[in-house]
């Protein structure tokens, strides 16, 4: 007949009412599974580098900055505001975080537009079709800011994200590589051991 495992006496506290109380049967312990613990804080932190915001705003200011300086200083847009825009694109496109690396592309052609053709079409005179188109030509007239600066992220995005890709390469076929085996005085005694060992009975 099996063996039945004793159950531990669980003392019976009486209610002060004078109720019927049902002794509590202490529980197991709960041991919390590994889906419940908390992730590491170096897998919650993100990403260093700037976001898509952050981009928008560094090359939105400093370009601004610039086209008003060109403004208050000359007849409109000037290679001043061109070089502030080669210089502060190509270092948006070198401190954004790789998973907004996109936008270190996509947001300088936006913001030249977004600031050149308002400012043509403020300056212009005449009605207001011949400011749109003359905001239009504006583009064309300054495109070689625009060609420079927008090739110049393409340049330094391509670079990023060929690195990234050899080092991710890199990673991976060393964790590929197969261990060594132990060998000389680490497994030297084991054998002698197993040499010394009577024979089983």
């Amino acid at each position: 007949m099996p063996d039945v495992p004793d159950v531990p006496d669980v003392p019976y506290v009486p209610d002060p009412l004078g109720l019927p109380r049902t002794p509590v049967v202490p529980s197991a312990p709960v041991v919390p599974s590994a889906r419940a613990r908390p992730a590491p804080v170096a897998a919650r932190q993100a990403s260093p580098g700037l976001t898509s915001a952050g981009v928008v705003v560094i090359v939105f200011g400093a370009s601004l900055f610039g086209l008003l300086i060109d403004v208050f200083t000359g007849d409109g847009v000037g290679w001043l505001f061109g070089i502030v825009f080669i210089l502060v694109s190509a270092y948006a496109a070198l401190q954004v975080r790789r998973s907004d690396i996109a936008a270190g592309v996509i947001v300088p052609p936006l913001v030249f537009a977004a600031l050149v053709v308002p400012e043509m079409i403020i300056a212009s005179p005449g009605e207001l079709l011949t400011k749109v188109v003359n905001g239009l030509n504006a583009l064309l007239d300054n495109g070689p800011m625009l060609w420079i600066g927008s090739g110049l992220t393409v340049l330094i995005v391509s670079w990023r994200v060929w690195r990234d890709r050899q080092s991710r390469q890199s990673r991976q076929s060393r964790q590929s590589l197969p261990r060594p085996a132990p060998s000389g005085p680490v497994a030297a005694p084991a054998a002698a051991r197993t040499a010394d060992a009577p024979p089983p009975s």
